[in-house]
């Protein structure tokens, strides 16, 4: 016996029509860096998911961690994840760059889970740095940390929960040898 599928208007409780959106609270705000705005067209959009790939050892961490902190410096919440060092290399690097301010908060951890509770705390960050999407694991997704499976989970599953609390989400992505991000072509695509 198959059960009946259950009526229309029970299946999202999330749904809302489009005209019914409040739209005060998307609107973008600036990065504080006036190049990255103007790039991404006037800053961040809440709910937004960026990609920011590039060779190892070009500066990726440090540009964005100066962007983080720019934005808990603007007087919102920035959280940093990160799955490659430790926080006491990012706060080092942070008072180097003098960037360090209370609304900007770090993490050091390979597991995805981490940041969804994060982003689900009432002071849920209005900017999540993941570096990198690759040295992320998710216990609901099969492989190594960085194999297909796995970075297509936790940047599916992070970009969903930033969507859901209004923050955006920055993702850096490795790039190979060959010059081409690496990872499935998801992220490209996000």
């Amino acid at each position: 016996m198959v059960a009946a599928a259950p009526p229309f208007a029970e299946l999202a409780a999330e749904t809302l029509r489009l005209s019914d959106v409040d739209v005060r609270n998307e609107k973008p705000y600036s990065t504080g860096m006036q190049g990255l705005d103007a790039i991404l067209g006037a800053g961040f959009v809440p709910g937004a998911a960026l990609l920011f790939g590039g060779e190892p050892g070009i500066g990726k961490s440090t540009l964005l961690l100066q962007l983080a902190g720019a934005v808990a410096a603007s007087g919102r919440g920035a959280l940093y994840l990160s799955g490659e060092e430790s926080l006491g290399q990012l706060k080092s690097r942070a008072e180097r760059l003098k960037v360090l301010h209370p609304e900007l908060l770090a993490l050091a951890s390979n597991s995805v889970d981490d940041a969804l509770v994060a982003l689900e705390s009432p002071q849920a960050p209005t900017l999540l740095v993941v570096d990198s999407v690759q040295t992320l694991n998710s216990p609901r997704a099969e492989g190594l940390p960085g194999s297909v499976s796995q970075v297509r989970a936790v940047a599916t599953e992070i970009v969903e929960r930033c969507k859901k609390s209004h923050s955006a989400v920055v993702l850096v992505g490795h790039v190979t040898k060959e010059g081409n991000l690496a990872g499935p072509r998801l992220l490209e695509h996000m």
